[in-house]
């Protein structure tokens, strides 16, 4: 059975590089029981594991950015955020909309060119991706 790390190797190859880098697939098997039951509470598991990894110093401000198509990732931010405070969370959600993976490829693509923009704004966003 696949699960979302290989989903979205599949239908988003440009995001290979970042998920390799970072400890989500492991975390995403261990959690898969979770995830299937419960999927914000898994997606909040995961997210918290990677946060946790980062070792963050009392004086950092983490920089959050949820990539999805469904409420459980994007609940799992704002629970993040409320866990660290949101003086020291940043909280940016890319909310890209159902569709088939063509136009989930042409959405992907608008975040590439985006993302340094995304990355460098200074507040909350919430923003709805259609190619």
């Amino acid at each position: 059975m696949k699960d979302w790390v290989d989903s979205c190797l599949q239908l988003l190859p440009e995001t290979a590089s970042i998920i390799h880098k970072q400890k989500i697939r492991v975390e995403s098997s261990r959690k898969e029981g979770v995830l299937a039951s419960d999927p914000t509470k898994g997606k909040f598991s995961v997210f918290s594991s990677v946060v946790s990894s980062l070792n963050l110093e009392c004086t950092s401000r983490l920089n959050l950015i949820v990539i999805g198509d469904q409420e459980p990732e994007f609940e799992a931010g704002r629970k993040i955020q409320e866990t660290l405070g949101s003086g020291k969370c940043l909280l940016k959600i890319v909310q890209f909309a159902k569709k088939r993976p063509e136009e989930l490829s042409k959405e992907q693509s608008r975040l590439t060119k985006e993302f340094n923009c995304i990355y460098w704004r200074d507040h909350d966003e919430h923003l709805t991706f259609c190619h």
